[in-house]
C-alpha cells in the first residue's frame, strides 16, 4: 500500500511538473500582481488549504489574486493549458478538490462599500460576512449572513445564502443586483438584470459554474437589533421539544427564522465547559422585532422549563455568531444534507437512540425552517432551487480523534442511509459537500437544470470551471 501511494504521489507530481512549464509559468507570474505558487514553493500549502481541514487538494498551481486582472490572468492561463479551473476565498464550499486545475484564491480581495443611503453593499470576492457585518451595524442594517460571519460572502450568496432573515426577505442570492464577473474567454462582463440577463439568473443559483464573480452588488436590510439566540435541554427532552418546535413553525411569522438542533457540544471558548461533550437538544432563531415580542413569540419553548441554559434576547446582527455557535477556526468534518417536507417523530427518536451516542463523532443533526419569502419567486427570477421545502436538514461530523475520518464518515453513512425514509430526495446546493453529480442534479427542478446546461454551453462549453458543484454543458 505504502508503494502504491508513493508512485501514485510521484505520478501526480510529474503531472504537475509537465502543467507548469518553465516558460509559461514564468509568463503567468510576470502578469500577476499576487502569488503565483507549485509544490514546493513556500506559499503553496497556504493557497491550497480550505476551511475544512478533511480536505486536501493538490492543484498544479494557486493563484493567490489581488486584483480583477490577477483573476484574468489565470483563466487564460488554464483555458491555454487545458486545466480546470477552481476559486475559493475562504474554502468553506469546497467540494471537488483542485487536483490538477488552477486553484484562483480570492482571500486577498477584501474591500467592501455600503451606501446606506440606498442600503446596499458592494464586495471583492474575497470578502467574509465578518467584514460586512460591523460595516452594516455601524449604520443601522443589515445583510442577509448566514450562521457564520467566517463564510465567504460570494459563495454563500451566490450559491443561494439561507441566513438568519430568509423567512422574511428570502436567499441572499434574490438580493443581488448587480456582479462582474471573469468569463473562461477571458473577458470580464457586468451582468444585471438589464445587462447579460442570461448569465444574472445562471449566476443567482449556479455559483461558480459560468465564470468568477469580481465584485457583487446587493441590498442590505433595516434589522440591525434583533431578538435571536438559543433555548437548551439535556438530550432526554428531544421528543417534547420537536413536538413543540413543529407547533411553532407551522404558525410561526416570517419575521422568526429558526431551526432545531441537537448538538453534540464540542469544547469551544464560547460555550459553557459544563456543557461541553454533552448531547443537548437546542432551539435557535432570530426574531426582527421588539423584545417584549420576542418573548411572547417563543414563550411556548420556556414553557417546558427545564432548561440548561436560555441564551434568548436581544442582539445586533453583527454578533449573530452567537446564535448558532458555530467553529469560527477550521476543523475536518464531513457533512450531509437534505431537504426535508416535515420533522417527523420517528425520525427524532432515530437521532436519541441511534445518533446521540457518546462515541458519535456526529456533532450536529439541525433542522432549519425554511417556508415564507424562502418559498416565493424572487423579484427577479434566478436558478435557486426548491423553494417549496419545510426544513433544510444538515448533519455535520468531525473527523477528529479518537476515530478519525474514518469514523466521521462511519457514522455520516449511517444516517444518510437512515435518512432516506425520511428527505425528499431534494438538496439545497449550498449545503451539498458529498462528491457525485447527482447531488448537484438534486439541488435543481429538472427544466432549471436543462436551462442552466444549455447556459454553461452558451459561456463555458469546455467546462473549464468545473471543479466545484459542476453544471456540465448540456449536449447541443
Amino acid at each position: 500500500m505504502t508503494n502504491q501511494l508513493t508512485n501514485r504521489r510521484s505520478f501526480l507530481k510529474a503531472g504537475l511538473a509537465v502543467a507548469v512549464a518553465a516558460p509559461a509559468l514564468t509568463k503567468l507570474r510576470g502578469r500577476v500582481h499576487g502569488v503565483v505558487a507549485v509544490p514546493g514553493d513556500p506559499h503553496y500549502d497556504e493557497g491550497r488549504a480550505a476551511w475544512n481541514l478533511s480536505v486536501d487538494q493538490r492543484p498544479a498551481l494557486t493563484v493567490m489574486a489581488e486584483g480583477e486582472d490577477d483573476i484574468v490572468a489565470a483563466v487564460n492561463y488554464a483555458r491555454e493549458k487545458g486545466l480546470g479551473v477552481a476559486v475559493q476565498s475562504t474554502g468553506h464550499g469546497v467540494t471537488v478538490p483542485a487536483n490538477g486545475g488552477v486553484l484562483i484564491q480570492t482571500g486577498k480581495m477584501r474591500k467592501v462599500q455600503i451606501d446606506a443611503a440606498r442600503r446596499m453593499a458592494t464586495t471583492e470576492p474575497g470578502v467574509i460576512w465578518g467584514d460586512v457585518l460591523p460595516q452594516t451595524q455601524e449604520v443601522g442594517l443589515a445583510p442577509l449572513s448566514g450562521s457564520s460571519s467566517g463564510v465567504g460572502v460570494a459563495g454563500y450568496t451566490l450559491g443561494g445564502g439561507s441566513g438568519w432573515l430568509g423567512r422574511k426577505y428570502g436567499y441572499a442570492a434574490d438580493h443581488v443586483v448587480a456582479a462582474r464577473m471573469v468569463l473562461a474567454d477571458g473577458h470580464v462582463v457586468r451582468v444585471s438584470a438589464d445587462e447579460h440577463p442570461d448569465l444574472f439568473w445562471g449566476l443567482r443559483g449556479g455559483t461558480s459554474n459560468f465564470g468568477i464573480m469580481t465584485e457583487l452588488q446587493f441590498r442590505v436590510f433595516p434589522d440591525s437589533m434583533v431578538y435571536g439566540g438559543g433555548l437548551y435541554w439535556p438530550m432526554a427532552r428531544a421528543s417534547e421539544v420537536a413536538k413543540v418546535f413543529r407547533e411553532f413553525t407551522a404558525t410561526a411569522p416570517e419575521s422568526v427564522t429558526s431551526r432545531l438542533t441537537l448538538v453534540h457540544v464540542p469544547p469551544l471558548p464560547n460555550i459553557p465547559k459544563e456543557l461541553h461533550f454533552q448531547w443537548l437538544v437546542a432551539v435557535q432563531g432570530v426574531f426582527s422585532g421588539t423584545e417584549d415580542e420576542g418573548k411572547a413569540l417563543f414563550a411556548p419553548f420556556r414553557r417546558l422549563g427545564g432548561t440548561v441554559e436560555d441564551a434568548l434576547g436581544m442582539m445586533p446582527m453583527a454578533a449573530a455568531d452567537s446564535v448558532a455557535r458555530e467553529p469560527l477556526e477550521p476543523i475536518p468534518g464531513v457533512v450531509h444534507t437534505e431537504l426535508l417536507d416535515e420533522i417527523s417523530p420517528e425520525m427524532i427518536r432515530y437521532f436519541v437512540e441511534e445518533v446521540a451516542r457518546p462515541d458519535s463523532q456526529v456533532m450536529i443533526l439541525e433542522m432549519r425552517h425554511q417556508g415564507g419569502a424562502f418559498g416565493r419567486a424572487p423579484e427577479s427570477p434566478n436558478a435557486v432551487g426548491h423553494r417549496a421545502q419545510g426544513f433544510w436538514f444538515n448533519a455535520i461530523g468531525a473527523a477528529m480523534p479518537p476515530r478519525g475520518r474514518e469514523g466521521a464518515e462511519a457514522d455520516l453513512r449511517a444516517v444518510r442511509s437512515a435518512m432516506k425514509k425520511y428527505a425528499s430526495g431534494k438538496v439545497f446546493l449550498n449545503g451539498i459537500e458529498e462528491f457525485g453529480a447527482d447531488r448537484v442534479r438534486d439541488a435543481y427542478a429538472h427544466e432549471v437544470w436543462w436551462k442552466l446546461g444549455k447556459l454553461k454551453r452558451t459561456y463555458d462549453p469546455a467546462n473549464l470551471f468545473r471543479l466545484n458543484r459542476n453544471i456540465p454543458p448540456v449536449a447541443a
